[in-house]
């Protein structure tokens, strides 16, 4: 038998319960916003390996800029989004890949990257410039419009 304090502790427990449940289910949302955030990062720069580096760069009829970056390289990592940027402002015009180069070491030792990052720009296949090192945006946009 349930008396009436108990349906008072009852519906305080239910209530507290809701507000546990609001701050779980708000923190989730944070949580999913921020995982969102970091997977459209580099939404508009693919990844290119030493199995497709042929295809992707060499037999590309346009121009392509590749940045060569490792995980453990500090400065790498901030300047990615930022070729993002790059590749979303100059879609279809021009295909930004990235290769990480512990990966891929056959294209690495092909084309050694002694300072990371570096943006290797192709046209038609050829290699026709490098950007070395995590310069400002104006910098990488300057040096692509040569080759666009």
């Amino acid at each position: 038998m349930i008396m009436v304090s108990d349906f008072t502790t009852i519906e305080i427990i239910a209530r507290e319960g809701n507000l546990v449940m609001k701050s779980i289910v708000a923190c989730l949302g944070e949580i999913f916003t921020e995982v969102k955030h970091f997977v459209s990062l580099n939404i508009a720069v693919g990844d290119v390996t030493d199995l497709d580096w042929e295809r992707l760069v060499l037999s590309a009829g346009s121009t392509v800029v590749v940045g060569f970056w490792a995980r453990w390289s500090g400065p790498s990592l901030p300047i990615l989004p930022i070729f993002d940027e790059v590749a979303q402002e100059y879609s279809g015009r021009l295909n930004c890949y990235k290769l990480e180069v512990d990966e891929n070491p056959s294209t690495a030792t092909r084309y050694p990257a002694r300072t990371l990052p570096t943006f290797i720009i192709f046209k038609n296949g050829e290699r026709k410039d490098t950007v070395i090192g995590a310069v400002p945006k104006t910098t990488l946009t300057s040096t692509i419009e040569k080759y666009l």
